[in-house]
């Protein structure tokens, strides 16, 4: 999700109480170098996921302000993890900071 997304179009659609979707939060192949970004084996447990696009899916989902989320792919085998992002406890803020310092390393 863009900078300018999280600074202005969030803060704009909470204030106004409009419904926000995120669709294909992850990008497509045009983006798969940022969500194939390595995490750690420790760093994914203590977020409490199996992949990095699954912390991805949390982090997006753990946003307040967002309402729902579709993400999108082409391959049958990930829905499962895409669908895994859903369960379980929200991230914590904690946990949604070190998403964020992972991404932008």
């Amino acid at each position: 999700m863009g900078a300018r997304v999280r600074a202005e179009l969030l803060p704009l659609a909470a204030e106004r109480g409009v419904a926000v979707i995120a669709m294909r939060p992850l990008g497509g192949a045009e983006r798969r170098d940022r969500r194939e970004r390595p995490a750690t084996r420790a760093q994914l447990d203590e977020l409490g996921v199996e992949s990095w696009p699954h912390a991805l899916l949390k982090w997006v989902l753990a946003d307040e302000r967002i309402d729902a989320v579709i993400p999108a792919t082409s391959r049958p085998e990930r829905t499962r993890d895409n669908a895994g992002a859903a369960a379980g406890p929200p991230l914590a803020p904690e946990q949604r900071e070190l998403v964020e310092r992972i991404a932008l390393a």
